[in-house]
């Protein structure tokens, strides 16, 4: 209707339109239908795409290794917030004076990131950052470790146990 008012199909066909329907609404302010009601125009709200995140919390057991440098047995303890945010401990069964925290967070299904630091070792203090991914109950990480001054890549998997 061009005279200010909505007939009731016109408001149905508003109604059933997908949430990605390509044919624009355009309602005037006051718009008028022709049982008397006033349509007030709404504020548009645009919902972000849902992203599934992985779940990774648990306890981890499995190796690091530095490159060039050694291979040690390590245990991962790791938590996870709602929105994918990570913390725990990385400690090694091999060497009790290995205790390091553990920051990150989870960006996806297959994909997290991780950051190592305030370590202590009697080697030195110990830090670290990179990105890791996840296939089943395996996490994959590939670092930069640093460590007493030195800095070198290296890589951290971990098994759920």
């Amino acid at each position: 209707m061009t005279d200010g008012t909505m007939g009731k199909f016109e408001l149905d066909a508003l109604e059933s339109r997908s949430l990605l329907s390509a044919a624009p609404v355009s309602l005037a302010p006051g718009l008028v239908m022709d049982t008397g009601a006033v349509i007030q125009p709404l504020a548009m709200m645009v919902h972000p795409l849902v992203v599934t995140l992985a779940k990774i919390a648990g306890n981890y057991g499995g190796t690091v290794a530095v490159t060039g440098v050694h291979s040690r047995p390590v245990k991962v303890t790791l938590k996870q917030a709602a929105n994918g945010t990570l913390s725990g401990t990385l400690t090694s069964p091999q060497d009790a004076s290995i205790k390091v925290k553990i920051t990150g967070k989870v960006t996806s299904k297959t994909a997290f990131t991780f950051k190592l630091s305030n370590g202590s070792h009697a080697g030195g203090a110990i830090a670290g950052s990179g990105t890791g991914t996840v296939k089943g109950k395996t996490l994959s990480i590939t670092m930069t470790f640093v460590q007493g001054g030195q800095s070198g890549p290296g890589k951290l998997t971990l098994k759920l146990v």
